[in-house]
């Protein structure tokens, strides 16, 4: 059969597979339920498939068997995007989204089904193919930086070496006729930038304007300003288009605010303007608040770059379009769209092209429907066929005019079947990225646990070498003295590692948290006894636990923030959980240890060196997390915060929710005290005070952190199902209980 036979015969398949995708809808990088359906699309193909490490992307590489006459294999790379955006679908198609406030605005649903559909044609053809082809479904395309994603990982190098020439398509619900192709070699698409304004003045009453400092005038100029700064200063034939769509300012019509906020989106068509925009909207602006003696918080963030297509590409590209549908089935753009294409990344490392595809219903007046974003296009499934009998004719180019690139580290393909044993929960995530993120979050805390843990459980050994043997009681108190140093520390390390999460990132804060705990660990594990070099040893446990209590301090707060701005909304209390598993888990290892190190080594054995073993234990956990922690991915809640933002002071936020936050306060003082009496301080007291056999002490530990690590993922789940609120005040009988021996 030919190929548009063929794709006539998948058509039915990839419109299911089109709706299924159209009424599940999901946002940004993280795609579990579409991942599943491309990967159950790509069942029983010979494709190699790696998912990505930051996001849930797909790649898919299949080696094309017929002989090649190149010095290299030619790749070839096809592209579609997988995301949908925020919008309330309106379109009444009985395929309409499911999932409230989301919808395939943009056609992202047809491309990802058109690209499974070319997966079965090429792969059904693999004999013919000379060269290897790799299909990247890429999600967050709609402001995410998907593609930028997906080459850091290495999806330009996933058959093994540089790829060749990478095609992408999208289609379009209005702009050209029903089936229609667009094309434009060189500049296709603007690049986009985004800009964020705060001005900041000085509140006062709307009458008396002279004493106060009013940034809604400023502002307000600001906006007229940028649009005659471009009708002076740039080209009209090298257009600049910049449009406001935030402009925020106070709360009531007689009082003037302090502050007012401008956002706007900046198109340029050529990268001279955008440069030139980058300094020249700053000094604008600046420039006007001065004159208005008020601040002005600029940022100037560069967003996707322009999308400038090969013009051989398009030439192959074009040519195939013609020898498929005839010539009057191909348009030729002659200026650029304002749109602008995380693709373009892909382009400017690799030569490619964009083709555009009209999925105007057929008969429908292209002039007048709904353009993409709205939350009322139909896009039709009519058009996959014609797009997949395009991407599965594009020849492979030969390679002879490339040179190849070195393949950077990717994770080893898989097989279908590893692929879908390692899902999770199909309405969360896959289980790589899951797995990635839970341990890189909980191991550090885990670390942490482990430290306070292995502490108290190795007090008199401490004691007993890194402080005088003269007065044996008199070491154990200083030993639980300098224990007592690192909770003092904490509240510091929070605030420290708080700031820091709050202006360079949560993931730099995790990192530098754990990386602060491990150093702790080691000095510890390597100090001289107090035979050795005197007081100095004692000097050495105090600064190593004042570098813990500050990491600890830290780690907490850091690993919560970023564990709820990752989390699935459904599933945070669940996933909340891990702060405790994994904190019990720490301390659970670190009395095991102790346990096992107690049963198997003298006591000389464990004066001299045994009590050691568990702190550089510590030391190589936390390094691991780590290097864990170094490879997750920012979280997005960060990356889209303003420089402002980001620098907006929390005291006054505290103040005004001081009764909440006393609330919270009181209830992490009072649990915190409870828990570590029971998990820390009693097992060391029963050996030391009640002289309860060490082991004993030690096992009975061991089996209530068990029990503790049980119930979380229930209390988890419940406040998920019923509340946070409810499960709270249905916990709080227990608390009074367990403080009674």
């Amino acid at each position: 059969m030919s190929v548009t036979a063929d794709a006539k015969e998948l058509q039915s398949h990839i419109t299911r597979l089109r709706h299924e995708l159209h009424q599940e809808p999901e946002i940004g990088l993280h795609l579990p339920r579409t991942q599943e359906k491309v990967l159950r699309a790509l069942d029983g193909l010979p494709y190699e498939i790696t998912l990505g490490e930051t996001t849930t992307s797909v790649t898919a590489v299949l080696r094309g068997g017929a002989p090649h006459t190149s010095a290299d294999k030619p790749v070839v790379l096809l592209r579609a995007d997988m995301d949908g955006l925020p919008v309330q679908e309106r379109t009444g198609v009985d395929f309409t989204s499911r999932i409230d406030g989301a919808m395939h605005a943009c056609g992202h649903d047809l491309h990802t089904s058109m690209l499974a559909g070319a997966a079965t044609l090429l792969a059904e053809r693999r004999g013919q193919l000379a060269g290897d082809v790799v299909l990247m479904f890429q999600p967050g395309e709609e402001g995410h930086d998907g593609a930028g994603h997906m080459i850091r990982e290495g999806v330009l190098d996933a058959a093994g070496r540089r790829a060749d020439a990478a095609y992408g398509m999208h289609v379009f619900s209005s702009l050209e006729p029903y089936g229609q192709f667009a094309t434009k070699p060189g500049v296709m698409l603007s690049a986009s930038d985004g800009l964020f304004v705060t001005i900041l003045g000085a509140g006062g009453h709307g009458s008396a304007p002279h004493t106060a400092k009013d940034p809604v005038t400023a502002a307000a100029e600001m906006v007229t300003a940028l649009q005659v700064m471009i009708t002076r200063q740039f080209n009209m034939f090298d257009p600049v288009v910049l449009t406001v769509g935030v402009l925020q300012a106070g709360t009531a019509r007689n009082v003037i605010p302090e502050s007012a906020r401008i956002e706007a989106t900046v198109r340029t068509f050529s990268h001279a303007s955008r440069e030139r925009m980058m300094t020249a909207v700053p000094t604008l602006l600046k420039g006007i608040a001065h004159a208005h003696g008020l601040e002005v918080d600029v940022e100037y963030r560069p967003e996707y770059p322009l999308s400038i297509t090969d013009e051989n590409e398009t030439l192959t590209a074009e040519k195939t379009i013609q020898d498929l549908f005839g010539e009057s089935r191909l348009t030729r753009w002659a200026t650029p769209l304002s749109g602008s294409e995380d693709f373009s990344r892909v382009m400017d490392e690799v030569p490619g092209t964009f083709i555009g595809l009209s999925a105007v219903a057929p008969g429908a007046d292209h002039t007048a429907t709904a353009f993409n974003h709205s939350p009322t296009p139909r896009s039709t499934t009519a058009s996959s066929p014609t797009a997949r009998r395009c991407t599965r004719s594009s020849p492979l180019p030969g390679s002879q005019h490339w040179l190849p690139h070195p393949r950077p580290s990717l994770p080893s393909p898989r097989s279908f079947g590893e692929i879908m044993t390692t899902i999770v929960d199909p309405q969360l995530a896959d289980r790589a990225a899951t797995r990635k993120t839970l341990l890189g979050t909980g191991i550090g805390n885990a670390v942490e646990w482990y430290d306070w843990a292995i502490y108290a459980t190795f007090t008199p050994f401490i004691a007993s070498q890194l402080f005088s043997k003269a007065d044996p009681a008199s070491a154990v108190l200083a030993t639980l003295a300098i224990f007592a140093v690192g909770f003092v520390a904490r509240p510091v390390g929070g605030f420290l590692f708080g700031w820091i999460g709050d202006r360079v990132g949560r993931k730099t804060s995790m990192t530098l948290a754990v990386g602060l705990a491990s150093l702790g660990s080691l000095m510890i594990g390597v100090a001289p006894s107090f035979a050795s070099i005197g007081v100095w040893a004692s000097l050495m446990l105090l600064v190593a636990r004042l570098i813990q209590g500050l990491a600890h301090g830290g780690e907490l707060p850091s690993s919560q923030t970023y564990l709820s701005e990752v989390a699935p909304k459904e599933k945070r209390g669940l996933w909340a959980t891990l702060i405790y598993t994994s904190g019990t888990v720490g301390i659970l290892a670190g009395t095991l240890l102790g346990a096992i190190l107690n049963m198997t080594l003298s006591t000389e054995a464990m004066n001299d060196w045994g009590w050691r073993v568990p702190f550089l234990v510590g030391a190589v956990m936390g390094l691991y997390a780590l290097i864990m922690r170094s490879k997750l991915h920012e979280t997005e809640a960060f990356e889209g915060e303003t420089a402002s933002e980001k620098r907006a002071p929390i005291w006054p936020q505290i103040v005004k929710h001081r009764k909440q936050a006393l609330q919270v306060i009181g209830l992490t003082v009072g649990l915190t005290v409870i828990y570590y009496i029971w998990g820390v301080v009693a097992p060391s007291y029963a050996a030391t005070t009640l002289k309860i056999d060490r082991g004993e002490t030690l096992w009975a530990s061991v089996i209530a952190n068990i029990v503790f690590i049980a119930a979380l993922p229930f209390w988890g789940k419940l406040s998920d199902r019923i509340g946070r609120k409810k499960v709270l005040w249905a916990a709080r009988p227990a608390a009074p209980l367990c403080t009674s021996p």
